[in-house]
């Protein structure tokens, strides 16, 4: 019979499976093969050993564990970003902030089909498109609990910024929030506020430089002729002031009293004049965005270095009381700046401080998972931030700061006790000690104690039936891992640690063979034992 042209000796022995010896050549007659030399496997090649059976258990054991929890992890994750959507639906600061993005959260927390990643993927690219535009929402915003101060200098803060964008001088800008504050004044009531914009608008006109100088405005820390009470300057600039301020009672004092009052309240001309020279340095042609924002942030400082003469516990309170009006002129334009520049983080730090006393931080936890996610570049990257945002760090430290809590669970540590035995008369109680690594469900009550309703225990093979050398681990299989139990907890305070008693149930897991030589395959078992574990909260299910 002729032989295959493409299965011949010499292939079979270049792959290992026939030893060189058994090749024959053409010329030679062909000879019944030793058994030994038939399609023989070349064991060495293919490190097959003796134990390879137990190996193979090994191997599967631990790759079964590793599915396991992989598949529970994602299980996690899918149950914690279905909880953040709906956590998303109900914020009224992200109604604010984001309400396109907002509008597809909510439809996608009406639906049942699931959460899937092109779903956040397009919320990212909704959010971006808003975030630019938040400046602008804020100022607008109904929804936002703003008292009228605060909203004040929401709309100062913004009219600063877009004075110097239309090219208003520094003085135009300072006289146009005078005047927005005078006319917001006869609609609500922010009459201090409009009384210390005319003040500071009347101060700037009076500190302005006449001589040639670097600056605009007088600094009187380093004008002589302002410091020198003999100097005939100082004493007209000084008298012409008090005329000036006849109209507010605050300022009818002595001489020394009035003339510290004005260097006092003169410290606002310092940041004005660094805008001057940031100005006159770029001949007034802002190429640069961030040198603007820089500009436009100097600006804004000046007026809260004002304002901030008349908080607290300063003598200018009689003058006129702005404790009220709490928020930083420059964080607005600050935030502005660094979303410009696409910094949203940043932005969100300035957000929190202007806004941070109004919102609970579950809010803003809310708000900068959404900034966040508008930064991610790639789609992997998004397992990354919701696993950051759904399981927070250390939180086993929430369950012990929690009245109640309730946690998809799992633990890690050591267990030891007593072994029960089913179906095997002859098998009697015997100590065992292991390791645990039980996944279920832990309800926490008054910061220390838990009941664990564990499912699985994937631990459960690791473990040794002391005194006894008779018993042995059915073959395996994944229902072994099913072992249901309960048990009682409590918690170390500033621990992640908890130790207690539990009772689990595993079916089928031992086979034993008694000293008559009975085989008792598949006995079930049961342990009471003591555990001290790990506290790993997958992700929580209620907290209070």
């Amino acid at each position: 019979m002729e032989r295959n042209p493409f299965l011949s000796d010499s292939l079979f022995a270049d792959m290992g499976f026939l030893h060189s010896d058994s090749i024959q050549t053409s010329s030679q007659s062909p000879a019944s093969p030793a058994p030994s030399s038939m399609a023989q496997i070349d064991a060495a090649k293919f490190n097959i050993e003796s134990d390879s059976d137990d190996k193979w258990k090994s191997t599967a054991n631990e790759n079964f564990d590793s599915f396991l929890v992989k598949r529970f992890a994602n299980a996690g994750l899918h149950f914690g970003v279905q909880r953040l959507i709906n956590l998303l639906a109900k914020d009224s600061l992200i109604n604010s902030c984001f309400p396109m993005s907002l509008q597809l959260i909510n439809q996608l927390a009406e639906e049942d089909s699931g959460i899937f990643t092109s779903d956040i993927t397009l919320i990212r690219e909704i959010v971006r498109t808003e975030i630019e535009d938040l400046p602008k929402k804020l100022i607008n915003s109904s929804v936002l609990s703003f008292t009228d101060e605060q909203k004040f200098i929401l709309k100062m803060s913004h009219s600063i910024l877009h004075s110097l964008e239309e090219e208003f001088t520094i003085k135009e800008t300072l006289n146009n929030i005078a005047l927005q504050a005078d006319l917001k004044s006869k609609e609500q009531n922010l009459v201090n506020v409009a009384a210390g914009m005319q003040l500071m608008v009347l101060l700037s006109h009076a500190l302005a430089e006449v001589e040639d100088s670097k600056d605009q405005w007088v600094d009187m820390k380093y004008k002589r002729s302002l410091l020198d009470e003999k100097s005939v300057i100082s004493h007209f600039f000084y008298g012409l002031l008090y005329e000036q301020l006849r109209e507010y009672p605050f300022f009818e004092v002595n001489k020394e009293t009035f003339v510290g009052y004005i260097h006092e309240l003169s410290d606002f001309v310092e940041p004005l004049n660094n805008a001057y020279r940031l100005a006159k340095n770029k001949s007034y042609d802002f190429t640069s965005m961030s040198d603007f924002m820089d500009y436009a942030i100097h600006v804004a400082n000046a007026t809260e270095t004002f304002m901030a003469h008349f908080k607290g516990d300063s003598c200018y309170t009689k003058l006129f009381d702005l404790s009220a009006y709490e928020m930083d002129v420059q964080k607005y334009v600050k935030m502005v700046k660094h979303i410009r520049q696409q910094d949203f983080q940043r932005s969100m730090v300035e957000f929190w401080l202007m806004f941070g006393e109004n919102h609970d931080s579950q809010k803003f936890r809310n708000l900068n998972f959404l900034v966040e996610l508008a930064l991610l570049k790639q789609p992997d990257q998004i397992i990354s931030l919701l696993n950051t945002f759904i399981m927070p760090i250390s939180s086993s430290s929430i369950k012990r700061a929690s009245k109640f809590n309730i946690s998809f669970n799992t633990y890690i540590g050591v267990t030891g006790g007593t072994e029960y035995t089913f179906d095997a008369p002859s098998l009697p109680p015997k100590g065992n000690i292991g390791m645990t690594i039980p996944i279920g469900f832990a309800i926490t009550w008054n910061y220390h104690w838990t009941v664990l309703l564990s499912v699985l225990d994937l631990g459960s093979t690791f473990n040794l039936r002391l005194n006894d050398d008779s018993t042995y681990y059915s073959d395996w299989r994944p229902s072994h891992f099913f072992m249901p139990g309960a048990g009682v907890l409590y918690n170390l305070k500033k621990s992640p640690l908890s130790f207690g008693v539990n009772y689990s149930y595993a079916p089928h897991l031992r086979s034993y063979t008694d000293p008559d030589n009975t085989v008792y395959g598949e006995v079930s078992i049961a342990r009471t034992n003591f555990v001290l574990l790990y506290d790993i909260p997958l992700f929580t299910l209620f907290n209070k």
